[in-house]
């Protein structure tokens, strides 16, 4: 029996300051279980800072840096966003959550 490692997903959102339809972000897979949690999170934003040390970001990319607030968590698209900070269940899910979510399922569709 082979152990399949679960991978969680978040965007980093650019500019938190643009209205939410003109949102642009990265897709950031993070290896481990859990989803939602404080861990996943911290680990995506260290993807995002190294691919910013890196250079592999564009220079005006993150005009107000790069924190905790950027990273959004993208849930499965059959599940409900768990995190207080993505949405309150009031809400509706963000457009670049939405996108993230179908660019995940056309990625899983075609492989």
């Amino acid at each position: 029996m082979s152990v399949n490692s679960s991978v969680s997903y978040f965007v980093a959102v650019s500019d938190l300051q643009k209205s939410p339809e003109e949102q642009e972000g990265i897709l950031i897979e993070v290896k481990g279980q859990g989803g939602d949690t404080q861990k996943n999170r911290s680990k995506a934003l260290l993807i995002i800072q190294q691919m910013w040390s890196k250079g592999e970001i564009e220079a005006g990319k993150f005009p107000e840096g790069i924190n905790s607030e950027n990273i959004f968590y993208v849930p499965s698209s059959g599940s409900k966003l768990k995190s207080s900070i993505a949405v309150k269940e009031s809400q509706t899910v963000s457009p670049i959550v939405l996108g993230a979510q179908e660019i995940i399922q056309l990625t899983r569709t075609s492989n």
